[in-house]
């Protein structure tokens, strides 16, 4: 049995988490620990009832309780967690629908995927705002030998599972692998070949850092330092923090995908701190109707066809090698600007015949700058956009929130992450790296497509502030229709 000291609250925390910010953990489980894997890494130690049945372990009125005990002001997410396999608890719709209601916070999942392949399961788990699955091997003999499933659990009918709950769910999906050998060619071919199929928002790879309980411990839910442990611990193998850098870089340069993973420190704590932001979260401070840019010019000749107004707005999670905007990967708020008054801006200058959208990303913000581009074209103006989305990441049911709306009033689209070793820079191109493509919407434009992108402009403002603009490229033109 547990050796819980403390009585049970089914709230914990906040914890401190690289991949989500500030949580709140919700233990949908109870004290003594359910799951159907029994993972060699867990946090929590040995799992102590091994089960793939649901059932209710906590009721929604005793979580609600001890939830609305818990100040969430400078909490930024809510995660349902804890003592095993969240998706075992048969009111989990009930604790989602709930907690959103109490807190008014993000609330998310961490799940290993194993009851995927029940509709039902799948359905409340829709509910969620975030949902977080564990992928720890592609091998089945890995699978068992890192997860220790229950004997009824396959490898095969998990993905499938996955792949089912991915075409319905419209919210951040994450896929958590933790890495405690480097794996083989062949594995980490198949991972990525699987991973562009699935298409989730983000791909987080991790390593076991925190020291692993021999038995199970209610208290390893938060993240104490290893020396605030009071009960016996063993280090779990790990690879070299090289490891999941090179695979991460991989992935993102073959698939697009983000991946996130932690910095670890050499010092005896071996604590994380994150890599890159979460977009989910902050874009959340954004208000209804307006806009987080880093920079915005007026008559540009550089950034699309003819004389144009260019928006650079803030945030972006590729953080390429050999950007032209670093500054513009934070998510923090730089400068919120009204749509409304950005239009009147943009058309407030007879020299505008279009606007053009780059960043950072667009399309993490596509509502608003579709909004944006509805009001300059029915003004005349044209409206082109950059972004690092392949245009089929982008039609795909994963692809941001309003991506059809923005799509809807393009004239043209440059897609593709920009990538150093494919970098070109002849005098005729549109595009940076010979891996985009440049994707015609308005046929009116295929004489237009004209623009030097070898040149360089200096943009100085009224504040002696200046903004250098342009880039090099080799055109790769993909004609698209909506």
């Amino acid at each position: 049995m547990s050796t819980v000291t403390k009585p049970f609250t089914s709230v914990y925390g906040p914890v401190q988490s690289w991949r989500f910010g500030r949580s709140l953990g919700i233990d949908p489980i109870s004290p003594d620990s359910t799951c159907s894997f029994n993972c060699v890494y867990c946090q929590l130690g040995e799992i102590e009832h091994q089960s793939c049945n649901r059932q209710i372990f906590v009721p929604t009125q005793k979580i609600q309780q001890d939830l609305q005990s818990f100040p969430v002001g400078d909490v930024n997410t809510i995660t349902l967690s804890g003592s095993g396999e969240p998706t075992l608890a048969l009111n989990l719709g009930e604790i989602l629908v709930m907690a959103k209601e109490i807190t008014r916070k993000p609330v998310g999942v961490l799940t290993n995927g194993s009851l995927l392949a029940d509709r039902a399961v799948c359905d409340e788990l829709a509910i969620a705002d975030w949902v977080a699955v564990k992928v720890d091997a592609i091998a089945a003999e890995s699978f068992c030998r890192i997860n220790r499933p229950m004997p009824t659990i396959n490898l095969l009918d998990i993905w499938a599972g996955l792949l089912q709950f991915r075409q319905l769910y419209s919210g951040h999906l994450a896929i958590q692998t933790m890495l405690l050998t480097e794996w083989n060619e062949q594995d980490r071919a198949e991972y990525i070949r699987r991973m562009q199929a699935l298409l989730p928002d983000e791909i987080q790879l991790n390593t076991p850092t925190r020291l692993c309980p021999l038995t199970h411990q209610l208290e390893a839910r938060g993240n104490d330092p290893p020396n605030a442990c009071l009960y016996p611990t063993r280090q779990i193998k790990q690879v070299h923090p090289e490891v999941l850098q090179v695979f991460g870089d991989r992935i993102e340069r073959v698939i697009g995908i983000p991946v996130r993973y932690p910095l670890l420190k050499p010092e005896a704590e071996n604590l994380m701190k994150p890599q890159k932001t979460n977009p989910y979260f902050q874009l959340l401070d954004i208000p209804p109707g307006y806009l987080n840019i880093m920079g915005y010019v007026d008559e540009s000749e550089v950034n699309g066809p003819g004389c144009r107004a260019v928006i650079w707005v803030q945030g972006c999670l590729r953080e390429c090698p050999g950007c032209f905007n670093p500054a513009s990967w934070s998510f923090e708020i730089d400068r919120l600007i009204s749509v409304d008054a950005l239009a009147q801006q943009i058309l407030s200058h007879p020299r505008n015949q279009g606007v053009t959208f780059s960043g950072g990303e667009p399309f993490w913000q596509a509502p608003a700058l579709a909004d944006l581009a509805r009001q300059v074209k029915a003004a005349g103006l044209n409206v082109m956009s950059f972004t690092g989305f392949t245009l089929e990441q982008l039609r795909s049911q994963q692809g941001p929130a309003g991506v059809e709306e923005l799509l809807e009033q393009l004239d043209i689209l440059i897609d593709g992450a920009y990538v150093q070793s494919l970098a070109v820079n002849s005098p005729d191109s549109l595009v940076s790296s010979s891996n985009q493509r440049v994707h015609l919407f308005n046929p009116a434009f295929r004489d237009r497509l004209t623009w030097a992108s070898d040149q360089m402009e200096i943009h100085i403002l009224k504040d002696g502030s200046r903004i250098f603009t342009g880039y090099r490229g080799q055109m790769n033109l993909a004609e698209s229709e909506l």
